[in-house]
């Protein structure tokens, strides 16, 4: 079902999701002409200062996991509200945003059902290759992810997002083919997880950022460099550039549907 504006927009995720983390210190959704721009480009441009942007200090919300919570909120009658917890934490894996789950779901009122918009798995894959972290575990954070927000909200819309990138190397087909940072195939299980999940709950919805960017690689990227076209230079390969959040921005309004 495609979203429609006066809803609640819960975003929660790890440092990709985290203000500060990628290029200008954007959140992945929220650059310039990436997905918030996106949506008001199709509902229309919102009042003055419809979007608001602000640091929880630490134990300000708690108990949660280490790290900084950011928080975007934002009211407009009518129109849309923004509410998004993440986790400024470069290894938040899925276990760590199932307990930042249970302390973003407090933003939202309990008679307002949201659309809760899901992004991480990637520091689960890393963690997965480096062998201190199991795809079993990945698989039960993400479904206490679900339980917690299905318990408060029966009838919340759920759209997780896939892995992005760790790496951009490509090789014809295209297909990845990353070796300054192999994680290609512990990429591939997580996100096959998250599809799994995705089509066993009622009215969720996959956004499948990773084959996207794999196309738009192929033309944007023609050295097949391992950083800085769709991801920033950080040694990390993985916070999106401007560029990177708006394809972010295009795929999940494919992969939904917005209604005007």
């Amino acid at each position: 079902m495609p979203i429609t504006a006066g809803k609640w927009l819960l975003f929660v995720g790890d440092s990709i999701t985290a203000t500060g983390a990628n290029e200008g210190g954007f959140a992945w959704f929220d650059g310039p002409g990436g997905l918030l721009d996106q949506l008001e480009g199709i509902w229309g441009a919102p009042p003055t200062a419809a979007k608001t942007t602000g640091t929880v200090a630490a134990g300000t919300i708690a108990p949660i996991v280490t790290g900084e919570v950011g928080i975007v909120t934002a009211t407009v009658p009518g129109y849309k509200t923004v509410a998004v917890s993440s986790l400024g934490q470069s290894g938040a894996n899925s276990t760590a945003l199932a307990t930042l789950v249970g302390t973003a779901i407090q933003l939202v009122p309990t008679y307002t059902v949201p659309i809760v918009i899901l992004e991480g798995g990637i520091n689960d894959a890393a963690e997965i290759q480096g062998g201190s972290r199991t795809i079993a575990q990945y698989i039960a954070g993400k479904d206490s992810q679900y339980a917690q927000i299905l318990a408060r909200w029966p009838t919340a819309m759920i759209i997780d997002l896939s892995c992005l990138c760790k790496g951009e190397e490509w090789a014809a087909g295209p297909v990845w083919n990353n070796t300054v940072f192999p994680f290609d195939t512990q990429i591939e299980d997580v996100d096959d997880e998250t599809q799994i999940k995705v089509a066993a709950t009622a009215g969720a919805v996959y956004v499948n950022n990773r084959d996207a960017l794999l196309v738009w690689e192929a033309v944007n990227n023609p050295g097949m460099a391992s950083e800085g076209f769709a991801v920033i230079i950080d040694g990390t390969a993985v916070h999106p550039t401007f560029a990177g959040m708006i394809l972010m921005g295009q795929t999940f309004i494919t992969d939904v549907g917005v209604t005007p």
